[in-house]
């Protein structure tokens, strides 16, 4: 999260979390569907995406793909 953190307010905005979850996607090898997680983690574009956020959101993408 820190190195996504460009501005190091410890929130992502849109750019940034689309920089995580191609990270995400290259390091866990399981394919991101970007658009769809974005708007399950920020539907109203506000983009104030927290760690515990990603934390969660991810944490999900993870067991969803061991089932």
């Amino acid at each position: 999260f820190r190195g996504i953190d460009k501005d190091l307010n410890g929130i992502l905005n849109e750019a940034e979390f689309r920089e995580m979850a191609r990270v995400f996607e290259e390091q866990h090898n399981i394919p991101m569907d970007t658009e769809r997680l974005l708007m399950a983690i920020d539907p109203y574009n506000y983009q104030q995406i927290t760690f515990s956020q990603c934390v969660a959101l991810f944490s999900s993408v993870i067991l969803l793909e061991k089932l």
